[in-house]
């Protein structure tokens, strides 16, 4: 369902049509048609503005916080992080590294900031395109996807299969994202079981998605956004103070979402209301809802390859080209996803030195997907496409998650202290079921891609599986930071992790079978920070996190159980806070999990299901991450990434195969900069560009080595202006690869290859008053 919605503004021409793609698979030749698709490679093992709505504002619960005079040089006195990366990009300050808002110099591991004004100028359309501001950040899934795919992030060479949202479990990681009430991402690099227990505590890192909260002074914004694809959506930001403690905030959107696929727009609707004040002067809460509700139809992306033969001799074959618009699923695909989340938080102040801090969210989620799609099969010296049935619902799936923290800040035998210790419960259940005709769609096979047959019947629909699934953890954390001398810091925190899951399924609600995993764990972190002169500090930290795995039910009956992910870090780096200027942080590290889940190496157990833990990745890497307010201005972010990670131990897989969706090296640069004076005050130019090399579409199979594809490297340049045309109103304009470079931006098989967005256009107007 469409609503037409109306418009405050012209709308943007809409770009002309583009060539087709066209895709070689032999070596790529030193020059081509910028039109056509690369080939893939088949390889064998601010300054602050009159304007005062445009000021950063201070929190309802902030304003009476009078902490000492800043320092000339390196400012680190606690305040309230949404205070900053508003009117430039620098953030001194995150709420994820140690649960409190703590300087990122105190932080031993590498923490990174997407601020808020960098969303703002980008306008990305998902969390996905988001991130990848941040160094060592990929994605499996392109960064215009129709579902935002946030639990297939990669950070530093891993995947991230949990995300957290204002510092709470966000159990709706598939698809169903919005940033229309974001302020900014935090991305925490390395082993997060220390503050996170065993469910969100992957070892690449923890993503964390700050929500706007109430502010101190009133202010309406609209904002209407159209592009040069039809996409045409409209967005509110209400702020209200209620008296002189309180206020609401109210941010709201609605909207069509088109892309350059035919068949691949989603539509959106979310809102989200929060209610902040003080009931004494020691004393803060902070209420929350929020709805999210998204419907989508699925995109396959470019045919790629088929694989032709079997085992070592297999090889791939690829599939004929189609131009940009290809999309192959049936037009009765879709995917509908719907959340809800209550939230509250109690925060009591004993005094200026101790804080307790009770946090509470229930999330309830809702799921359903119809996919009719076709795999193409190499049979006969011939390509077909064998169609393929699928329908699962479910939900509502109920989360519930409780934080309680006690933060103290004390001296003891001549040591200052900052101590932080808590305990966390997360449950999370749901039901789920599973549909299927009783004429197999596998039945149904055409060989022209071109014209696939659609629109098969659908006899006899019914539920074909029934399942129920629940995990839950408890954990009790404690993280301490120790003055050993006015430059010379030490870091130390512990996690005990008690934790229980059940999965069933069956053919009927009656004939269900079923398996559990329950155990406990550890985590921990170590670290020094050497402050060698005020605002640059040199750290090195020891990380470790483990993460339970569930049974698996082999095809004869078998239950298999295994030990849980274990996995360390190893990091040294330095940071840098330049009197709020510029935050730099630079680090070598190095990665290692093991335990991992892999196919049984014996083909017979495979064909069964079986799977051993022997897989073992190692990544190791260098990364730098720095934003600057060069100028009064002139705001600069830069991002870099060696990243080498790889299979080092493995039954299934070959040795030394690179993990997948995980190029090498990756740059990423923005800038900025914003006229305050003359003919072009209000006036803001700026752009940037993203560069990867090349990375690998799957592991390598010991058993079948030749089967893996390779996307080359890409650079892609982006520009923004935009202009305030007065106090209120406010017009932006972004150009996405102003070269119309055609390329690869990732893929999750060599089956299936998702390019590059061609270029296209945004305009928004915005006023506020």
């Amino acid at each position: 369902m469409r609503r037409n919605l109306a418009l405050v503004s012209a709308f943007l021409l809409v770009a002309g049509d583009f060539p087709e793609a066209a895709i070689a698979q032999s070596a790529m030749p030193e020059a081509r048609n910028t039109s056509e698709l690369p080939p893939v490679r088949v390889t064998t093992p601010e300054k602050k503005k009159k304007n005062t709505s445009q000021q950063p504002k201070k929190s309802v619960t902030e304003r009476d916080n009078n902490g000492p005079a800043p320092s000339a040089l390196a400012d680190k006195t606690p305040k309230d992080p949404a205070s900053e990366g508003v009117a430039d990009y620098v953030v001194t300050q995150s709420i994820t590294g140690a649960k409190v808002p703590t300087s990122i110099l105190d932080i031993p591991q590498s923490v990174a900031v997407v601020p808020k004004k960098i969303i703002e100028e980008q306008d990305p359309r998902s969390v996905t395109a988001a991130a990848q501001n941040v160094a060592g950040v990929s994605s499996a899934y392109p960064s215009y996807y129709p579902l935002d795919y946030m639990n297939s992030l990669y950070v530093r060479g891993f995947q991230v299969s949990a995300t957290l949202r204002d510092g709470m479990w966000d159990p709706t990681p598939q698809g169903n994202s919005w940033l229309g009430n974001v302020q900014r991402i935090e991305v925490v690099k390395g082993p997060a079981g220390l503050l996170n227990g065993v469910y969100t505590g992957d070892i690449g890192g923890i993503i964390n998605i700050v929500t706007k909260k109430p502010t101190e002074e009133r202010a309406y914004t609209f904002e209407e956004t159209v592009d040069s694809f039809g996409t045409r959506t409209v967005k509110v930001d209400i702020n209200q103070p209620i008296s002189q403690n309180w206020a609401m905030r109210v941010n709201l959107e609605e909207g069509v979402y088109e892309n350059f696929p035919n068949r691949s727009e989603y539509e959106k609707r979310a809102g989200s209301v929060a209610l902040q004040g003080k009931i004494t002067p020691d004393d803060t809460v902070l209420l929350s809802y929020e709805k999210r509700w998204q419907e989508a139809q699925p995109y396959s992306g470019t045919p790629g390859y088929v694989s032709v033969g079997s085992g070592s001799t297999a090889t791939l074959l690829r599939l004929p080209k189609q131009g940009l618009s290809f999309n192959f699923y049936d037009p009765r695909s879709y995917w509908s996803f719907e959340s809800d989340t209550v939230r509250a938080e109690y925060t009591h102040a004993f005094n200026s030195n101790w804080t307790f801090r009770s946090a509470a969210q229930y999330t309830t989620t809702a799921r359903s997907m119809v996919s009719i799609t076709a795999s193409p099969i190499y049979s006969g010296g011939a390509i077909n496409y064998r169609e393929s049935y699928s329908e699962i619902h479910m939900g509502p799936v109920e989360d519930i998650d409780t934080d309680n923290l006690i933060n103290g800040k004390f001296a003891l035998f001549g040591f200052n202290n900052d101590l932080t210790a808590g305990v966390r419960y997360t449950k999370d259940w749901f039901d789920m079921n599973m549909s299927a005709p009783t004429t197999s769609f596998s039945t149904y096979t055409f060989t022209d891609i071109n014209n696939p047959a659609w629109y098969k019947p659908i006899v006899g629909l019914h539920r074909s599986i029934w399942g129920y699934s629940e995990m839950s953890q408890i954990n009790g954390y404690v993280n301490e930071l120790l003055s050993i001398t006015s430059k010379l810091k030490l870091s130390a925190g512990f996690n005990y992790t008690d934790y229980s899951s059940w999965s069933q399924s069956g053919m009927s609600a009656r004939s269900q079978s079923g398996s559990g995993v329950d155990g406990d764990g550890t985590a921990k972190r170590i670290g020094l920070i050497y402050e060698m002169i005020p605002g640059t500090a040199l750290f090195a930290d020891y990380a470790t996190t483990f993460k339970p795995q569930g049974n698996n039910v082999t095809t004869d009956g078998t239950i298999q159980q295994f030990s849980p992910l274990q996995g360390d870090q190893y990091e040294i780096g330095v940071k840098t806070d330049i009197g709020r200027r510029a935050v730099v942080t630079a680090a070598l590290y190095q990665l290692t999990l093991e335990n991992q889940l892999q196919s049984d190496p014996d083909p017979t157990k495979a064909t069964l299901g079986y799977e051993v833990e022997s897989g073992k990745t190692r990544s190791r890497g260098v990364e730098l991450d720095g934003t600057y307010n060069v100028l009064p201005g002139w705001n600069l972010l830069t991002s870099y990434a060696y990243t080498n990670a790889k299979i080092i131990d493995s039954e299934s897989y070959l040795v030394g195969s690179v993990v997948p969706h995980v190029p090498e090296h990756s740059f990423k640069l923005w800038t900025t900069y914003e006229f305050d004076s003359g003919k072009l005050e209000g006036l803001t130019v700026g752009g940037g560009m993203r560069a990867v090399s090349s990375s690998t579409t799957n592991l390598v199979s010991q058993s079948s080595p030749n089967l893996v594809a390779t996307l080359p490297g890409y650079a892609e340049f982006d520009l923004m202006a935009s202009y305030k045309i007065d106090p209120k109103w406010k017009i932006s304009l972004n150009l996405n690869n102003i070269f119309d470079h055609r390329y690869y931006e990732s893929a999750t098989s060599y089956t299936w290859l998702y390019p590059g967005a061609p270029f296209n256009a945004v305009l928004r107007l915005k006023t506020t008053f």
